[in-house]
C-alpha cells in the first residue's frame, strides 16, 4: 500500500485507496484515466444511469453519486463529501476502535466515537502517507468535517455506538 498507511480494515488510505478499472464500450474512451476518487457506493447509481434507469424514481436514500460524468472525461464529481463508518463494538473494538472518516476536498478527517481517541486530520494534497496530523493547527475544518460526519451518519440512518457530538 505504500505510500499509502495501514491496510484493511483501516480507514487510513491504505485501507480505503484501492485501483478501480472500469470499461463501458460506448461512454470510456480508451487508455483514459481520471484521479478523481470515488466509493463502493458510486455504483448504484452509475448503473442505474448506465442502463437508462431515471435515478429520481429510486425509492430509498441514495448515498453515492453516478460517476458517468468521469467516464464521459469529465474532471469532477457533484459530490460535497466522502464517509466512512465502522462502527463495530465488541472484540473488533480491541484491535480497531469504533470510528468514522470523512473526506472534503484535499481534507480527510478520522474521527474516533466516544472519544476514545482525538481526532486526527490530514491533508491528503501534501501527505497522502497521513504521517502529519494537522489538527490542532485547524480546529476549525476539524469541526466542520466533525459536524458534517454526523449529520451524514443522522440522515443515512446510520448504525451508531455512543458518540459524543
Amino acid at each position: 500500500n505504500a505510500p499509502c498507511r495501514a491496510g484493511k480494515k483501516s480507514l487510513y488510505e491504505g485501507g480505503i485507496r484501492v485501483p478501480l478499472v472500469m470499461r463501458v464500450p460506448g461512454v470510456t474512451q480508451a487508455g483514459s484515466s481520471s484521479d478523481v476518487a470515488v466509493n463502493g457506493i458510486d455504483f448504484f447509481p452509475t448503473l442505474v444511469e448506465l442502463t437508462g434507469g431515471d435515478l429520481a424514481k429510486v425509492d430509498s436514500v441514495l448515498d453515492g453519486v453516478s460517476l458517468v460524468p468521469l467516464l464521459k472525461g469529465g474532471a469532477a464529481l457533484d459530490r460535497k463529501a466522502m464517509f466512512w463508518h465502522l462502527p463495530q463494538n465488541g472484540k473488533e473494538e480491541k484491535i480497531i476502535p469504533p470510528q468514522g472518516a470523512v473526506r472534503m476536498g484535499p481534507w480527510k478527517l478520522v474521527y474516533y466515537y466516544g472519544g476514545r481517541l482525538e481526532p486526527e486530520l490530514y491533508n491528503l494534497e501534501d501527505d497522502i502517507s497521513e504521517q502529519n496530523n494537522v489538527a490542532s493547527a485547524h480546529p476549525e475544518v476539524v469541526e466542520t468535517m466533525r459536524k458534517l460526519l454526523h449529520r451524514h451518519l443522522d440522515e443515512v440512518d446510520a448504525q451508531q455506538v455512543e458518540i459524543i457530538r
